[in-house]
């Protein structure tokens, strides 16, 4: 199995959250240029939130922030979160957004107010419902 692919530790098995969107988060971070030990010790990190999204039963396109933040304070409990920890998953976050894997929470919330007028009254022009609807669709594919 080449050394790229996030695998458990215990089974060898790849694990499907985010392993295929770490090569690309590595490639940019390396021609952002970072040193090729601090590229590693990235995904390393990411392997272990890999992990803790599996145990959880998490999705890709469940990531968000508050997600995110579990885990990091989780880590800072167990006295696991050193410098650029943090950084390095929001960093992670920001590039599954970029990409269109997850939506950013703006995005969420401009669709909602366009759903919903400030009375709580659904939005009755079809063309308008249909093209928020679409969008939904494509956030959380």
């Amino acid at each position: 199995m080449p050394d790229h692919v996030i695998t458990n530790r215990n089974t060898g098995h790849a694990l499907e959250v985010i392993g295929s969107y770490l090569e690309s988060f590595a490639a940019h971070q390396a021609a952002c240029g970072y040193a090729s030990r601090t590229v590693q010790s990235q995904r390393q990190l990411l392997g272990h939130f890999n992990e803790w999204l599996m145990r959880r039963r998490c999705d890709i396109h469940q990531l968000n922030d508050a997600l995110v933040d579990t885990f990091l304070k989780g880590r800072q409990r167990r006295g696991r979160l050193h410098r650029g920890h943090a950084t390095t998953v929001h960093q992670f976050l920001a590039h599954l957004r970029a990409h269109g894997v997850i939506g950013s929470p703006g995005r969420r919330q401009a669709l909602l107010r366009r759903l919903w007028n400030v009375d709580g009254v659904v939005a009755i022009d079809d063309r308008d419902l249909r093209e928020a609807y679409r969008e939904a669709a494509a956030m959380w594919e």
